[in-house]
């Protein structure tokens, strides 16, 4: 039995292959957590950004259009991962505004679920 059994995933992007894979690549910069956290943030500003925008100003077209192409940016994400400083922030902005327009739609059809889900989601994370 591996010792490592409770990390196990199984997620086909995140198996053993895929980061073996990594480590033969050449790429020498290490991963810090101060870069994982900045990068995270960034990804969360231009996703919160495109759904705020998109959350008030919608568009049934936008909409639809981000939703695909944000699905085919992760596949192409998962295939490619060289491409990764491209498509995630690219991914950030298109899921972000594909759930600003969805939030929209939500809000539209219940006053205030969006808000309350808001709220409650920053509750949780700041209790």
């Amino acid at each position: 039995m591996s010792r490592h059994l409770s990390l196990r995933s199984g997620n086909p992007v995140l198996s053993q292959k895929t980061f073996s894979s990594l480590s033969q690549s050449g790429i020498e910069e290490k991963m810090t957590m101060n870069g994982t956290v900045n990068k995270t943030l960034i990804s969360l500003f231009l996703l919160v950004g495109s759904g705020y925008y998109m959350f008030n100003q919608p568009s049934m077209g936008i909409l639809a259009f981000c939703g695909i192409a944000a699905f085919i940016v992760a596949i192409v994400t998962v295939f490619k991962k060289t491409w990764a400083p491209i498509t995630v922030p690219l991914y950030a902005i298109l899921e972000g505004a594909a759930l600003g327009g969805i939030s929209f739609l939500y809000n539209s059809a219940y006053e205030g679920i969006v808000s309350q889900a808001i709220q409650l989601t920053i509750g949780i994370l700041l209790s």
